[in-house]
């Protein structure tokens, strides 16, 4: 089973005391043994905070896989590796000024444990979860690299999307409209959408797929 709590993101999913919403985005992921951080969001302090008050730990934390590089989903690296500096962290390759020797940087699919793989495609990463014919997939990007990376995962992994967990932006119903079908020609079955996605994004979607619309505290058990 994946378990997956939202940490950080601009709004609130689960109305509890102490929880701030920020520009950003953040996924506390435990399954197969493991605990992975799918990015830091853009505040280190709000990202702690975050994980503090849902009663989760930074300290078991595993590994750290950031989607790509921009402020809102890498700028709460630094100071959590300062709470916890034992997590491997996988930036996507190319970023050389990021590179550094506590860093992996991933080209192509890689396993980074057993069922738990990260595959980088156009300077952009998603994290995968394999369960004998079925994946979940993590992805967060602007909507055209998403998807590229979501069929770049398909035709990589051969099996089943069972649900794709998606950071990414969407700007018009049009752009939304023409990711639902793209998603559903390749058989996703359930998407959950944060970050950047909103109401009419999930009113759209909800027509082709379960379709949940998460926030700082959300839980999706997969």
């Amino acid at each position: 089973m994946i378990n997956a709590k939202v940490v950080y993101d601009n709004n609130i999913g689960k109305e509890e005391k102490g929880l701030i919403a920020s520009w950003g985005f953040s996924v506390f992921i435990r399954s197969h043994g493991r605990s992975i951080l799918f990015d830091t969001g853009a505040d280190s302090k709000i990202l702690i905070n975050n994980i503090n008050q849902l009663g989760l730990n930074v300290e078991d934390i595993h590994s750290i896989v950031i989607s790509h590089t921009h402020g809102d989903h890498i700028g709460g690296l630094r100071g959590l590796l300062k709470t916890n500096p034992s997590p491997n962290v996988y930036i996507p390759g190319r970023y050389s000024a990021l590179q550094s020797n506590s860093y992996n940087v991933i080209e192509g699919c890689q396993k980074i444990y057993e069922g738990i793989f990260i595959i980088n495609y156009d300077n952009s990463q998603a994290l995968i979860f394999t369960e004998d014919e079925n994946m979940t997939i993590f992805v967060s990007r602007t909507p055209l690299r998403a998807l590229k990376i979501i069929k770049k995962a398909y035709e990589t992994m051969k099996k089943d999307i069972n649900c794709a967990f998606c950071g990414f932006c969407l700007h018009s119903p049009l752009e939304t409209e023409k990711a639902a079908k793209f998603l559903h020609d390749i058989g996703v079955k359930k998407i959950v959408i944060c970050h950047c996605s909103d109401e009419l994004d999930k009113k759209i979607l909800d027509k082709k797929f379960e379709c949940i619309k998460a926030g700082v505290g959300t839980t999706i058990k997969i």
